[in-house]
């Protein structure tokens, strides 16, 4: 691990925005970092990164979209920054790497899945979309 790769935020830094095209994912070596995301009338944490190893901002090195999230250091954080090229050579090199970033993206598409749910189990019956109102006979 190359010093230049190590990465050290300030309390309230911003690390990356939402809509930037990223090329960098990070590893969370110590601190917290809160990933917002813009919604009407402001912004959402959606998630903190506060654990050890832990990484975030690698959907853009996976799909090669802008950033979907906002990532703020919470606290004084290191990080360990991974380009496209280390990232694509580790998950095709170690196995147990590439099976705990299938299981991450496996269980934030369950929690989101939850989370489509219950919002919609709380939106208002007349605001279905058309397509999904049964038709009549």
């Amino acid at each position: 691990m190359a010093n230049d790769d190590v990465k050290r935020y300030g309390k309230g830094d911003v690390i990356f925005k939402e809509g930037e095209k990223g090329d960098l994912m990070y590893v969370l070596l110590e601190g917290a970092v809160e990933l917002k995301m813009k919604v009407e009338g402001g912004e959402t944490v959606i998630k903190t990164v506060d654990t050890p190893n832990d990484f975030f901002g690698e959907m853009t090195l996976l799909d090669e979209r802008p950033r979907s999230a906002t990532a703020i250091a919470s606290l004084p954080t290191k990080v360990l920054a991974v380009d496209g090229p280390t990232f694509e050579s580790m998950i095709l090199s170690n196995g147990k790497f590439a099976l705990k970033i299938i299981k991450v993206l496996a269980a934030r598409i369950r929690r989101s899945n939850v989370q489509i749910s219950e919002l919609i189990e709380t939106m208002p019956k007349d605001c279905a979309r058309e397509e999904d109102r049964p038709t009549r006979a």
